[in-house]
């Protein structure tokens, strides 16, 4: 866009973040070049440009912090919002990121290591922006999103704080360009004699924004433009070709979504800035990515066509693994209760209950538990109930009145949870493979929408269904859909599992014990995909709700917890806000809601649970 009004007057913002040299990590000095040359480039096209970095390389008394971002962020929101609103905000990141799976990734901070929470979670973050009101935001990262058993402990946190607890949030439009997908590394390019180090993607992407690549203008109304989709298209075809002079495959992850001022760039502007490319900063740091010898460096080493392909073997192996684990299981079909749960994989040395009488059943006691409700409502009660394995670990699960909640702990980080119909079987294989595909991180970013929308239809029958479409749908921030998964439950006289609840945006409510939900009606909006345009469900309007019953009192999946950070709350929930808070950092990897030993009290005074129950113990010799 023009560089046009003053710099106390700009309604637009880019934070340009750079941590080049964290804790245990490798250093990236490109990360540095990085920053700075996406900071000068807000600067020179109207944007309020904040650029923290922890550079020079050498020195750690400068380290990039959750406190110093917020600081500076939320600095230059307030300046902004002294004199008008907040049209766009850009969040750019470089350096080491990690990822729990598709729907969570988390960019790794200086001191990451020694403060589980110091790494911004990308959702979180994408959540608490619609407490500030931006009416667009773009995240970009230049960043790897590995699945390393390294980064299993991080937390990582939203950055921002609640400005007005009262205040309700507001939605905005939401591009995200992310340099890897979910697995996957992003490439630094080693210093030579004649060049810097440099990151391959801001590479790309600044061919773009700087006006040097033909093929990222389109046709506009304002003439010709790099946009929100002529970018997306652009990366796609642009990345894995830069990628591939090297040698080497790249995988961007981008996504469109703004709607209304989708440009970034007009040819125009490029006159009044001195026409391509961004000289006032970093002019003779040019250079072309189709040089043969460079040398790479990334944390894990050089990465390439076969390896990723041996990733994506690897991924099919773990969702072939779980699939033949589920199909192994013993699933009862029904409990005389009319509630219970079934456990299989590591062993449990106990069960406790807060609402319930745990009971095992004489068939397969070791596995089989029933659950007596202290009231049995179809679909509408439920208890909360604590799983101690014999590793140490506790899994909490929420026992749904009509439901038999199937808990299978394969390994150490995972781990499959449903809540299946009373009397209608175990699930079938189309909902096991399916979920089995999305945890095992085999879904692209076209795929986890359709498979939102048909995992849906399964959701009234496997309420666990629920909150994985909505975490599919948050990764986006498609908080329509989530609220459209919210009312139908409701439309069924079932319970709104807390994930969704969180996810929703509506105000949190507790009273007696129990959390309520408001869930704002929605408007009918065209389908994005062929598996939507079948299912109308997914895009017609539906009607709002007050202090809709929410299930359980903690979430039922590993992604939701980091929800109860920027949910919204009525005053009478904040109790239970900062009690689940306690448990964040006790949490277990793995997908579904577990703690670490030390974090069992917590977990239970959270849900409740005021001892430890005797009922259900038993030796674990031959299991």
């Amino acid at each position: 866009m023009p560089a046009t009004g003053s710099k106390q007057h700009r309604d637009r913002i880019l934070v340009s973040i750079g941590v080049a040299q964290p804790e245990e990590l490798d250093e990236l000095p490109g990360v540095l070049l990085a920053a700075e040359r996406m900071a000068a480039w807000g600067e020179q096209n109207g944007y309020r440009s904040v650029h923290i970095h922890d550079g020079p390389i050498g020195k750690k008394d400068n380290p990039v912090t959750l406190e110093r971002i917020r600081g500076e962020v939320t600095a230059a929101i307030k300046a902004v919002h002294e004199h008008s609103e907040l049209s766009r905000l850009i969040i750019f990141f470089a350096g080491h990121g990690s990822a729990i799976d598709r729907r969570d990734q988390y960019w790794l901070l200086s001191n990451w290591w020694t403060d589980s929470n110091e790494a911004i979670k990308v959702s979180g973050l994408q959540r608490i922006l619609e407490f500030y009101g931006p009416r667009q935001v773009s995240i970009i990262a230049d960043a790897c999103q590995e699945l390393d058993a390294k980064f299993m402990d991080v937390i990582g946190s939203a950055v921002l704080l609640r400005p007005k607890p009262e205040e309700d949030p507001e939605q905005y439009e939401l591009d995200r360009f992310l340099a890897a997908d979910a697995g996957l590394k992003s490439f630094m390019v080693k210093a030579t004699d004649d060049t810097e180090a440099y990151c391959l993607f801001t590479e790309v992407l600044l061919d773009a924004l700087e006006g040097d690549a033909k093929s990222a203008f389109v046709n506009t109304d304002k003439g010709s433009c790099v946009t929100s989709e002529s970018l997306y298209t652009y990366l796609k075809t642009e990345v894995p070709l830069a990628a591939g002079r090297l040698n080497l495959a790249m995988i961007p992850r981008p996504y469109p979504g703004f709607l209304t001022d989708k440009v970034y760039l007009e040819r125009s502007s490029l006159t009044a800035l001195g026409g391509g490319g961004n000289k006032g900063f970093a002019g003779e740091l040019r250079r072309s990515r189709a040089a043969p010898a460079v040398e790479l460096e990334r944390a894990g080493g050089p990465r390439d066509t076969d390896r990723i392909e041996a990733e994506k073997d690897e991924r099919d192996e773990r969702r072939r693994g779980m699939l033949e684990e589920a199909g192994d299981a013993p699933l009862p079909d029904s409990f005389e209760s009319g509630c219970g749960i079934a456990l299989w994989g590591i062993p449990a040395v106990n069960v406790s209950a807060s609402g319930a009488r745990v009971e095992p059943n004489p068939h397969e006691p070791e596995h089989w538990h029933r659950l007596w409700l202290d009231t049995f409502v179809d679909g509408e009660t439920w208890a909360d109930v604590v799983v101690d394995l014999i590793d140490g670990r506790s899994a909490y699960v929420c026992g749904v009145a009509g439901f038999i909640s199937a808990l299978h702990v394969y390994s150490e980080v995972e781990a499959g949870l449903l809540h299946y119909r009373v009397g209608r079987g175990p699930p079938g294989p189309e909902a096991l493979d399916l979920l089995a595909k999305a945890n095992a991180g085999l879904l692209d970013e076209a795929s986890l929408i359709s498979a939102a929308a048909r995992i849906r239809l399964m959701k009234h029958e496997i309420l666990t269904i629920g909150c994985i479409s909505a975490q599919f749908y948050d990764a986006v921030r498609d908080v329509e859909s989530i609220r459209r998964v919210a009312s139908y439950y409701c439309v069924h006289r079932q319970i709104v599992p807390i994930d969704v609840a969180l996810l929703s945006g509506g105000r949190i409510h507790a009273e007696g014990g129990k959390l309520f939900v408001d869930i704002a009606p929605t408007k009918r909006r065209e389908p994005r995909t062929a598996d939507e345009r079948g299912l109308p469900f997914t895009y017609s309007e539906t009607k709002g709700w007050q202090r809709a019953p929410v299930g359980g009192r903690a979430p039922w999946m590993r992604a939701g917890w980091g929800a109860v950070e920027t949910a919204n709350y009525d005053a009478s929930a904040h109790q239970w806000r900062d009690a689940a808070l306690a448990v964040l950092p006790h949490l277990a990897p793995g997908p579904f809601s577990m703690v670490k030993p030390d974090g069992r009290d917590a977990l239970a005074a959270l849900v409740g649970i005021t001892d430890r129950s005797t009922e259900t113990q038993y030796a674990t010799a031959g299991m």
